[in-house]
């Protein structure tokens, strides 16, 4: 047994975010105390861990000093496949960001929220109030330029995780808050996986693996960057791959590549589902996705590993 931090696959996910012409990073941070296998897909899932933060709304507008703090809702992703554990003790900080992704700073952390919490989805409400904007907003170093993050650190039992929300301003006028994306559909060789029965799989076998966003989840925005420019960008949409039998290759997908600002171009979100040869039954999965500006949500479903099968309903 040992404690990990780990890329994006596993345990880090941290995406760019645009902010006035500088990048700063946006997303979430999972850290987790288990037994990691160390030829073990970083996608396989096999006992407790979160998977996913999604902040309701991702991003909120503040027009004015004057402006009243809207409280909103952090809904988790917690998983135990194992079923060793069913509930813990669980407490959410706020903080200003900071390089770990923790809030461990006693002078300027604050507790959000604290209770027992079950396996599964879990959503708090916080709210945050006027003192500490102002705190938040001191300890920034652009003094508020582009907006403001707040570290939302969540300790759930062993395993911790953090989400940066973001507070921006309506510049330039007009510019709208962030939405979270969402996932319309995903294929496995060509069949829907959230039909009426659980798709059958084969075992051993490479299976090609497609998702589909709900239309609009890739938002363009406008940028306003240091010398008072306007310029229009596009989001990143990055899939995040799990499962509790078998791999993905790639298990994050999509995202862009190419120099910033300058000839990017999307990359192919579809990856391949590694079926596993030693095993018949049930297996789960679960599909997170992100935009950069940290907007993201995820879907889960399950198929049986049927050995000589086809992809079939």
């Amino acid at each position: 047994m040992n404690t990990r931090m780990r890329d994006t696959a596993g345990m880090l996910d941290i995406t760019p975010r645009r902010r006035a012409g500088y990048i700063v990073l946006l997303g979430v941070w999972l850290f987790s105390v288990g037994c990691i296998g160390g030829l073990e897909s970083r996608s396989k899932v096999k006992d407790l861990r979160f998977l996913g933060l999604r902040a309701d709304p991702p991003e909120i507008i503040i027009s004015s000093a004057d402006d009243p703090i809207p409280p909103f809702d952090v809904t988790a992703l917690l998983v135990d496949p194992s079923g060793t554990v069913i509930s813990a003790p669980l407490m959410v900080w706020a903080c200003p960001p900071t390089q770990s992704g923790r809030c461990d700073n006693s002078e300027q952390r604050r507790l959000v929220h604290e209770s027992t919490a079950s396996i599964g989805d879990v959503t708090v409400s916080i709210q945050l109030d006027l003192a500490f904007m102002t705190k938040l907003y001191e300890a920034d170093k652009y003094k508020g330029l582009g907006g403001l993050t707040v570290l939302l650190h969540w300790q759930f039992g062993p395993i911790a995780a953090a989400k940066l929300m973001v507070f921006g301003y309506p510049q330039p006028e007009g510019r709208q808050p962030n939405r979270n994306p969402a996932i319309a559909d995903i294929t496995f060789d060509g069949e829907t996986v959230f039909g009426p029965k659980p798709l059958n799989l084969p075992g051993d076998a490479e299976i090609e693996v497609i998702p589909t966003p709900v239309e609009g989840s890739q938002e363009s925005y406008p940028l306003v960057t240091f010398t008072g420019e306007v310029r229009d960008e596009r989001e990143r949409i990055v899939y995040n791959w799990y499962a509790t039998e078998g791999g993905f290759s790639p298990d994050e997908s999509g995202g862009r590549k190419g120099i910033l600002g300058s000839g990017e171009t999307d990359v192919d979100p579809k990856t391949t589902w590694n079926s596993p040869d030693d095993y018949t039954g049930e297996v789960t999965f679960w599909v997170v996705i992100r935009d950069e500006r940290g907007g993201s949500s995820w879907r889960s479903f399950t198929a049986n590993v049927i050995p000589g099968a086809t992809v079939t309903k």
